[in-house]
């Protein structure tokens, strides 16, 4: 039996790795054809994907701790999940029905192709230098590290970072030799009281061995 067409139109992420606390702002307005997300790096394009990929083939598992939502386009009816910390909830044109498989369960290991994959014809460079000059901020990399002088190697700084490098060596070990003084000095407190007791032991025993030889002595006279 062939497989409806199948096509998202909204996709909200309210919590996976990455987006805990925020999720992610829902993607609205989603084309039948090909959609193209592009962003910085840690701004949720592979979250997206896996969210797609759990959307689509969309079970009840009791150990997820993930919040999703999507609104897709099935064979011209519209069919609403919900899935909230594994439990997930499937309405069709409004109606609540049993959760279907959107996809085939090897999903995981189909479909997943880099840009180059995707754009791999000499025609289709255009597109490719457009995708990389929007996903840098519309700024064209090449063409602004020329205008700005941008060099890859470092400039004429070296004797700066040689001197910053020993100054901070000195100052390591300066810090270092503090450290030792102010336990010599911690230690050499320790030694004095050390001999104050000492010294209080030796006193308090001479007046000991005087107090037994006058006692001595008076039992003698008796």
């Amino acid at each position: 039996m062939t497989q409806p067409p199948v096509a998202f139109r909204e996709i909200e992420v309210r919590r996976m790795p990455g987006f805990i606390t925020t999720g992610m702002p829902p993607i609205t307005g989603l084309s039948a054809g090909v959609n193209i997300i592009y962003g910085p790096n840690a701004s949720g394009k592979t979250t997206l994907s896996r969210a797609i990929q759990r959307l689509i083939r969309a079970a009840p598992d009791p150990k997820s701790d993930d919040s999703l939502r999507a609104v897709l386009d099935v064979g011209g009816s519209e069919v609403l999940i919900d899935d909230a910390f594994g439990r997930v909830v499937c309405h069709r044109d409004g109606q609540q029905v049993d959760v279907e498989l959107l996809a085939p369960a090897d999903l995981p290991q189909r479909y997943l192709m880099a840009l180059d994959d995707l754009i791999a014809n000499d025609e289709d460079r255009g597109l490719a230098e457009q995708i990389v000059r929007e996903s840098s901020g519309g700024f064209g990399i090449q063409q602004a590290a020329q205008e700005l002088g941008f060099k890859p190697r470092p400039s004429g700084h070296t004797a700066t970072v040689r001197a910053l490098k020993t100054a901070t060596d000195q100052r390591q070990t300066v810090e270092k030799q503090q450290r030792e003084l102010a336990g010599r000095v911690v230690r050499r407190d320790e030694l004095q009281a050390e001999f104050d007791r000492a010294r209080d032991a030796a006193n308090l025993a001479k007046e000991l061995d005087d107090a037994i030889h006058h006692a001595r002595a008076r039992e003698a006279l008796n």
